[in-house]
């Protein structure tokens, strides 16, 4: 058996060799860990807050192991929200909405009258989240009997309850909302800045996904829990959305399935942490040419992603950026629009800016008063400056959408598609001269906009 001891425990024994690892992707594991106790429900919401919660926001990790109290009284308030829930509109002080996939009939949220909790509803797949609970449940007897004290999973209500809206019945999970930051950018700094603090809980979490098959592993669903270390100063992970179980080769290299894409653990770690991933992998039980193709895309990827990480820190520390409000220094008077060349488009380019000068002036002018704008903007709180200087420019914003002329071509060359085609316009010329001149880090297109790292 492994040890508890993160990656050095897992060097030590090497020669680990289970049988069919047991887990929840294994039929027989449910009447192995036993069926889930009885749902309490019917007391005071109160009660909730006498636990000694501290923070309406969230629960502290002890407290997110008790039993969840649902009252009729949250009950009637989400069939009284039921319509804004459904469309992910936001009450001030009742409710918050955060968020779901494009498509995805899922809705999470929060209510002011639930301190502490988060609710999830499918309206469509009840029976789905019945499974997650009794993966939930199963899970934390893994954890326990294998001492994987860096992997923390918030008590879930142990049943959905019902709620009868329209006449028709649905389903509202339940669970305890930790202390964790929802941004991907700030979790990806977490594992850039932080991969020796996080060392042991990644350990922990390998041999998590090879016992038990978890597959939808990605930074959502295993944040980093926020100011909570172990005794020796080990970080620890938080595992959310348990539903897939479909084997722990997609759970550490990713990988298609009839869901979509699986992203896997190598995908989010250090170069180191994942070569050892691989290396343990490979002496437990092999490496298919296939898996083993799948291992090296997804290092592959991260070195990529890791690379310009590093190029980000590496801007900011030339530039003097600590708190990411810092800022946009540039003269827009005398900032050249202009390119170096003879070519074909050079020469576009630079007649169409001899043009349109003054347009194109204004165009800058208000794209840096954007960038500023989002440095500056109240964000919910973040550790991570890549996070505040990384914004979304959706081509219907204004003034830039009310002002079709931005959108204008300077020149056609070689604009085969929509990425290409909005760095052709106005804006997306003086976002890639903002790039060169390393006014901002960079930008990047796609099909509804522009991706800016300022």
């Amino acid at each position: 058996m492994i040890e508890n001891t993160g990656f050095s425990g897992y060097q030590q024994h090497i020669d680990f060799q289970p049988p069919m690892p047991v887990g929840l992707y294994d039929t027989g594991a449910a009447a192995a860990c036993g069926q889930p106790p009885e749902t309490i429900v019917g007391a005071v919401v109160e009660q909730a807050v006498a636990m000694g919660i501290e923070n309406p926001d969230y629960v502290n990790e002890v407290d997110s192991q008790k039993d969840i109290i649902i009252t009729e009284e949250i009950k009637e308030e989400i069939v009284a929200r039921w319509q804004q829930i459904m469309v992910l509109k936001d009450v001030k002080g009742v409710l918050r909405n955060l968020g779901a996939p494009i498509g995805s009939p899922n809705r999470v949220f929060t209510l002011k009258k639930a301190p502490g909790l988060i609710f999830k509803i499918n309206p469509f797949h009840s029976k789905k989240m019945s499974q997650r609970i009794a993966n939930i449940i199963m899970a934390q007897k893994i954890i326990k009997q294998h001492g994987l004290s860096l992997l923390i999973i918030p008590n879930p209500l142990k049943e959905p309850f019902k709620v009868i809206v329209g006449g028709e019945e649905y389903s509202v999970f339940a669970e305890w909302k930790l202390n964790i930051n929802p941004h991907k950018e700030v979790q990806e700094q977490h594992h850039y800045d932080h991969s020796g603090e996080l060392n042991r809980a990644i350990g922990q979490l390998f041999k998590f996904i090879w016992l038990t098959g978890f597959s939808d592993v990605k930074l959502d669903n295993i944040p980093v829990l926020e100011n909570s270390v172990d005794e020796y100063g080990n970080w620890k992970i938080v595992l959310l959305d348990l539903e897939e179980m479909e084997g722990p080769t997609l759970g550490l290299f990713g990988g298609s399935t009839e869901l979509g894409i699986r992203e896997g653990l190598v995908r989010f770690v250090s170069i180191e942490q994942g070569e050892m991933i691989g290396k343990i992998f490979r002496q437990i039980t092999g490496m298919s040419l296939e898996i083993q193709g799948d291992f090296e895309k997804a290092q592959k990827t991260r070195r990529a992603e890791l690379e310009v990480m590093g190029k980000v820190q590496e801007y900011y520390k030339e530039r003097g950026i600590i708190t990411g409000r810092e800022p946009i220094n540039i003269d827009i008077k005398t900032f050249k629009l202009t390119v170096e060349g003879q070519d074909e488009v050079a020469v576009a380019i630079n007649k169409a800016v001899a043009t349109n000068g003054d347009k194109l002036k204004q165009v800058a002018h208000e794209l840096i008063a954007r960038i500023q704008a989002e440095a500056e903007a109240e964000k919910p709180s973040t550790n991570s400056i890549r996070a505040r200087r990384s914004f979304f420019l959706n081509i219907t914003d204004k003034p830039f959408y009310t002002d079709r002329s931005s959108f204008e071509f300077l020149y056609e060359k070689n604009c085969k598609n929509a990425n290409d085609m909005y760095l052709c316009t106005f804006v997306g010329h003086i976002l890639k001269r903002f790039a060169e001149e390393k006014i901002i880090f960079n930008v990047n297109a796609d099909a509804k906009g522009f991706c800016i790292q300022a």
